[in-house]
């Protein structure tokens, strides 16, 4: 074999190795995360996550459950399913909240606005109008293991939305949570 051709066997090889570790880097990658499409029916947390649209989410891995969210924190954009949906419609869908509350919190709503561990919370992420004025939610210990989740955009959709967020469900186990979608 000639020289040049030997040195063109190389650069081919090389090329090859390189496609290859590259693949495997973009499989180690992908297999971290997975893919979430906003459910297209609602809008539940607008502005920040658009309807129609596809964002890359971080999933919990089989096994770990709990050990993946140690770190849940206020503001994450969570997305769980709750087998008590009262919409029979929804049942199996996915839906999307933020952690307004971790356990070991107090959290409620009076007049409108979300109080955590007895005061107000700067919510600028929520979409306006916010909750109904003369909405009351009374003040709950957040249980261990659990959290207290809240839309975005939470009096324009109507009453449905309501039925999906803890206003309705309460503190959600934290073992019903698929993934985060978002950190603050």
């Amino acid at each position: 074999m000639k020289e040049g051709e030997r040195k063109k066997e190389m650069i081919l090889y090389t090329q090859i190795a390189v496609l290859f570790i590259i693949i495997d880097v973009a499989i180690i990658v992908w297999s971290s995360y997975d893919w979430i499409g906003i459910p297209a029916k609602h809008e539940q947390m607008s502005p920040a996550y658009e309807e129609f649209a596809v964002h890359i989410a971080e999933t919990v891995k089989v096994g770990k459950h709990l050990n993946g969210f140690e770190s849940l924190e206020y503001g994450d954009v969570v997305f769980y399913m709750f087998s008590n949906a009262t919409v029979e419609s929804d049942k199996d869908n996915l839906f999307f909240s933020r952690v307004v509350g971790l356990p070991g919190d107090t959290v409620g709503i009076k007049n409108g606005r979300l109080i955590r561990n007895g005061n107000v919370v700067d919510e600028s992420h929520v979409a306006e109008p916010n909750i109904n004025p003369e909405e009351n939610f009374p003040e709950m210990l957040i249980p261990r293991d659990h959290v207290y989740l809240l839309h975005d955009k939470r009096n324009s959709i109507g009453k449905y939305l309501y039925l999906s967020d803890s206003r309705y469900f309460g503190p959600i186990s934290m073992h019903v949570i698929k993934g985060i979608l978002g950190r603050n």
